[in-house]
């Protein structure tokens, strides 16, 4: 994971002494040595990371790793864009900001002066490095390993769709059958309950159900819902009633929530629907939805998911429990062959014999757990010889040996981190980075390509001829798709779109070891108070920042210390509701001095204040010259004239936007701005009442 920061790092730097040059004059050696050092740290990074001892060896200085290649790259961009931005007789703040140095000449001296100080501490440090050293001095190691992982990530694979499961007898007949029937006891909701511990089908069963043509016959409707520990009874009606009339959409997300419930009664009294509720937790989610379900002898049915059976006795005291059954030796053994690709490249193999019998031996490890299973086939899949089955055997013992817990308790769920460390350098901030989302949400895509080439994560030298930024995004999430640590979803055949999958998602037992990982390797925090779900204090710097907050913590929150938060570069800032005013104005008065944000986004704010004497909270916007990536949604969106700074600007997203956005015209400006999302009322002609759109 330092890898992957040094990697931004190295780039970055590389990239302004090519574009922005004649900015670096007087100190373009002093770059161009730290440039070198960088790589170097980054050469024994890379061979580290192949050498489990090596690894263990670095972990103590990883920290200081990290703290060198942010300070590097934020050291030389911003001095380098402030005087190019004061050199083309805009930006009057950052000119006074150099003038009060004393002379542009002190501002270089003083770049020089921090420069050796990096330089310093980086000497320092490598001192450190014991037996391991003779690597930083090998001038063709590093180029040839990065050579091989740039071939590992490249390789095109098929992706494997989900019909890669091992059949458990008689599971899809026996609840297909319940639904079928009619229910014998009066007064009773008709619920199906599928149970059993995170990780071992649940979905994946339900799924096959849901699809299955002898129901796409019987019901006249189908809703799938993910509940989750998030669920809102407005937004669950919501969701229900969009999947069982789609042609009603605007009338659904106008409707309070006594008129959803209205909506979805009437409509399950005159039509046989099945709804599926994916990943029930509560019993009060139950509650809220049972009242709105017409009970009747040959009516609408309930198919639900759950972890809990107190959960599934609740909900249908009466109705179908199946409880899943973790797999035998064999069906895991069948499982792994089918997610490792086994036949195909093992064949014509001398070796094949030898590399099952290891691949029964790590199954051990798996528990029986489906989850387990198809993710060490991810493993596995880019291993063609025994040596690298042997070495994933030899590395996943020693691993469980040392005895290291990531998120949950017990060796399944450090098979599951294994997977992570099997990740080339460049896609474990990737995988990382879907911790942000919401549990069980569908990430979409395209703001998450975004995203990620904002931060650095998408590396220039991946790209192939002709390839843009975000086909590099997308063949990365793939490779994660493929690795089974992700799901995907591509749009369907035909449907213009920019990108060719539409969403992802993650497991909750892979969210929970992003998270865990992401706290460990510090990547950002967070702050998640509708699940009450908050990392712990922080000490040292943060590189990014994500909030949820209710309406009565954005009162009170502060942001952390100046000094934890100098190089952070992203901040992802959420509200429950975005009807107040001055919740939008509290948060963008914080944001104001996070100087080196790449990545900003602010969803469901009000950005009105409450006094017409004050300006637009977004009026500090273009002091964030860093910013590639900015993402508002709300109401009262008044851009500021000084958007026109962001020169590296190349995403700017209101798409979810409400009626009052406010757009000056600088966008000409921006010389890098590639995606521009405009609200979706934008697009057409609108009513009288509504304010026109101004930009």
């Amino acid at each position: 994971m330092a890898d992957a920061i040094l990697s931004f790092a190295v780039e970055n730097i590389g990239k302004l002494v090519i574009t922005e040059g004649k900015f670096l004059q007087g100190v373009g050696e002093q770059v161009r040595l730290l440039h070198d050092d960088l790589k170097r740290i980054q050469r024994f990074l890379r061979y580290a990371d192949t050498k489990q001892t090596a690894r263990d060896s670095i972990q103590q200085w990883v920290p200081e790793f990290r703290a060198v290649a942010y300070e590097a790259s934020d050291l030389v961009e911003d001095y380098a864009l402030r005087l190019s931005i004061s050199s083309n007789g805009g930006f009057t703040i950052t000119l006074k900001r150099i003038a009060c140095i004393a002379i542009e000449g002190y501002a270089r001296h003083n770049l020089g002066v921090e420069i050796q100080s990096l330089r310093t501490r980086i000497s320092n440090l490598t001192k450190n490095f014991g037996e391991y050293g003779h690597v930083m001095t090998r001038t063709g190691e590093g180029e040839s390993s990065d050579t091989s992982r740039q071939q590992q990530l490249r390789h095109n694979y098929s992706f494997v769709a989900d019909e890669d499961v091992v059949e458990l007898p008689n599971d899809v007949q026996v609840l297909v059958k319940y639904l079928l029937s009619e229910v014998e006891t009066e007064h009773k909701i008709s619920v199906a309950s599928i149970f059993g511990m995170g990780g071992i089908g649940k979905t994946t069963l339900a799924r096959k159900v849901y699809h299955h043509g002898r129901l796409k016959d019987y019901f006249k409707g189908f809703a799938w819902v993910c509940v989750s520990q998030q669920w809102q009874p407005k937004d669950l009606f919501q969701r229900i009633l969009l999947k069982l009339t789609p042609e009603n959409r605007k009338q659904i997300m106008k409707s309070k929530q006594d008129e959803l419930a209205s909506q979805l009664q009437q409509h399950l009294q005159d039509n046989k629907c099945l709804i599926v509720l994916d990943d029930l937790w509560s019993t009060e989610a139950w509650d809220c939805l049972k009242d709105v379900i017409p009970v009747s002898e040959d009516g609408s049915k309930i198919l639900l998911t759950t972890r809990n059976e107190d959960v599934a006795a609740y909900v249908g005291p009466n109705g179908y429990h199946h409880k899943l059954r973790c797999l035998t030796e064999e069906e895991s053994w069948e499982l792994l062959q089918k997610k490792s690709l086994w036949e195909s490249n093992g064949a014509g193999c001398e070796d094949l014999g030898k590399m099952e019998d290891l691949g029964k031996k790590m199954l051990n490890n798996c528990g029986g757990l489906p989850l387990a299973v198809v993710v060490l086939g991810g493993i596995l899949r880019t291993k063609k010889t025994l040596k690298e089955w042997n070495e994933v055997h030899e590395n996943i013992k020693s691993y469980l040996d040392r005895g290291e817990k990531i998120g949950k308790e017990g060796e399944v769920q450090k098979v599951l981190a294994y997977s992570y460390y099997d990740l080339p350098w460049q896609l474990k901030p990737c995988f990382l980075y879907l911790g942000k989302f919401r549990e069980d949400s569908d990430i979409g895509v395209e703001s998450l390509y975004q995203m990620w080439i904002g931060e650095g994560m998408i590396f220039e030298n991946d790209r192939r001829e002709q390839e843009t930024m975000m086909n590099v995004a997308e063949r990365y999430l793939k490779e994660l798709a493929i690795r089974c640590m992700v799901e995907i979803k591509a749009y369907e055949e035909g449907k213009h779109a920019v990108t060719e999958l539409e969403s992802c998602r993650l497991h909750d037992l892979m969210r929970d070891l992003c998270l865990a990982k992401a706290k460990e390797e510090n990547l950002y925090k967070l702050v998640d108070r509708s699940t009450s779900r908050d990392s712990p204090p922080a000490t040292e710097a943060q590189y990014g920042l994500v909030l949820r907050l209710l309406r009565e913590d954005i009162s009170r929150y502060n942001l952390p210390p100046k000094e934890q938060t100098k190089h952070l570069s992203s901040f992802l800032c959420e509200a429950a509701d975005w009807r107040y005013f001055n919740l939008g104005v509290r948060i963008m008065s914080q944001v104001k001095n996070l100087k080196m944000l790449r990545v900003l986004a602010i969803l469901s704010f009000n950005m009105a204040s409450q006094s017409c004497h004050l300006k637009s909270p977004l009026g500090y916007v273009g002091n964030l010259i860093h910013l590639r990536c900015l993402r508002l949604r709300g109401r009262d969106i008044n851009l500021p004239y000084s958007l026109g700074n962001l020169k590296f600007l190349e995403t700017l997203d209101l798409s979810d936007s409400d009626y009052d956005c406010k757009i000056p015209n600088v966008l000409w400006k921006l010389e890098r701005l590639r995606y521009l999302y405009l609200p979706y009322w934008w697009k057409g002609p609108q009513p009288k009442w509504i304010p026109q759109p101004k930009l």
